[in-house]
């Protein structure tokens, strides 16, 4: 018998959290207006300069390779 896997948090935990942000952003632009307009640019504007910080590598690992 397998041992069972366990859920790699380490891996999977930030993309599950931006998915819920961009549903939770998503929402909020369509259910009102004011408060909630400002609620959706924040969560969808803050994934936007996140995943643009990603892409550029500003937020990438410095890595020393051993030799």
């Amino acid at each position: 018998m397998k041992p069972a896997r366990r859920f790699e948090w380490h891996v999977w935990g930030w993309p599950i959290v931006a998915g819920f942000a961009s549903l939770a952003g998503l929402l909020c632009a369509l259910v009102g207006d004011g408060a909630w307009d400002i609620a959706s640019w924040l969560l969808l504007g803050g994934l936007t300069i996140v995943s643009a910080g990603f892409g550029l590598g500003f937020f990438a690992r410095r890595v020393q390779h051993r030799r």
